[in-house]
């Protein structure tokens, strides 16, 4: 904590110039971070959405729920429904069966 703290104080008594370099430094990595959590997000849902694709839903009920709330809702369904996925993969290991080799 101390080093964090060191780091600080020498960044809080450099020039302005300096300041501004590690703000767009500091911006830029944040910027890629989150960036990088967008494209995770995105290529989840083209996953998921894939998976769903296979069993298009009619055209009629295509038509009905095209509105601005009816794609909200389709879209947190799919978001829901990859991490209930991912949920029950990351869980499984709880119902695995339990066996150990033990060596004499």
């Amino acid at each position: 904590m101390s080093m964090f703290r060191e780091i600080l104080e020498k960044l809080q008594s450099a020039p302005e110039h300096q300041r501004r370099i590690w703000l767009v430094v500091f911006s830029l990595a944040a910027m890629v971070v989150v960036v990088f959590l967008w494209f995770g997000y995105f290529n989840a849902l083209v996953v998921s959405s894939s998976k769903t694709a296979i069993n298009p839903a009619p055209e009629q009920e295509l038509k009905k729920d095209f509105s601005f709330l009816g794609t909200m809702k389709t879209g947190a369904a799919t978001v829901y429904e990859f991490f209930k996925e991912k949920a029950a993969d990351w869980f499984g290991f709880l119902s695995a069966p339990k066996e150990y080799i033990i060596k004499p």
